[in-house]
């Protein structure tokens, strides 16, 4: 007697294999029906990353801020006044609380699949759901942290214009720049375990090279070929 197809009867009684890959169209359109997990799985990260301290929630504003007091001291007085950009502190803070920002999902999104084995492996969604939410987890820790940069900003005489709403759209675009790298870094993350290890040298590499406490025009004046 031959033995039954359990593949084929599964399939006709509607059970999904639990590392089967949906075609594409369908995958997309369980990913966005399922958007409310990834907001509220975002939502209780934050919870339970700022709720065992003193301080909460202030720490998501508190780190860039000491971040810029760090940077701003040492690479002020290392750095010399040829290099700098005018009115140094507001670019200083406006350049690390967007790297931050950057840093965060590029080093979260990466370990994002692999970080989550419990939930990956008992529950069957769309993976996309994981770095997604972590990337929402930081778009929603940026809305304090861009408040406090605009009153920095003001604070150290920068004027108020029309120009500051390119801002809504910049994030936007910001936050689907990171959500790519989210994704990429995760793909390879999966496959190659040890990416987790070379993320932080690249994160490091990009912002020493980046500008953020020096202006590229100044520095690289006489190498026009990098400019």
């Amino acid at each position: 007697m031959a033995e039954p197809d359990l593949a084929k009867i599964a399939a006709e009684a509607g059970l999904p294999k639990i590392s089967g890959r949906m075609p594409l169209g369908q995958y997309l359109r369980e990913t966005w029906n399922r958007r409310g997990f990834a907001l509220s799985l975002a939502r209780s990260r934050i919870d339970a990353e700022f709720g065992v301290s003193r301080l909460g929630l202030a720490w998501v504003v508190a780190r860039p801020i000491l971040n810029v007091v760090v940077y701003g001291t040492v690479f002020g007085l290392i750095l010399p006044a040829s290099s700098r950009p005018e009115n140094f502190i507001p670019y200083l803070v406006v350049g690390v609380f967007i790297f931050e920002y950057f840093n965060k999902c590029f080093a979260g999104g990466a370990s994002s699949i692999t970080g989550n084995h419990g939930i990956v492996r008992s529950l069957t969604f769309p993976r996309l759901l994981l770095p997604m939410s972590l990337v929402l987890q930081r778009s929603l820790e940026m809305i304090p942290v861009l408040a406090v940069m605009f009153i920095f900003v003001v604070a150290f005489g920068e004027p108020v214009t029309w120009d500051w709403l390119l801002v809504f759209p910049i994030m936007f675009l910001m936050f689907i720049f990171n959500f790519g790298v989210a994704l990429i870094a995760v793909r390879l993350t999966v496959h190659f375990r040890d990416v987790t290890q070379i993320v932080p040298f690249v994160s490091r590499i990009i912002f020493y090279s980046s500008g953020i406490f020096y202006s590229l025009d100044k520095v690289l004046a006489s190498n026009t070929t990098l400019l």
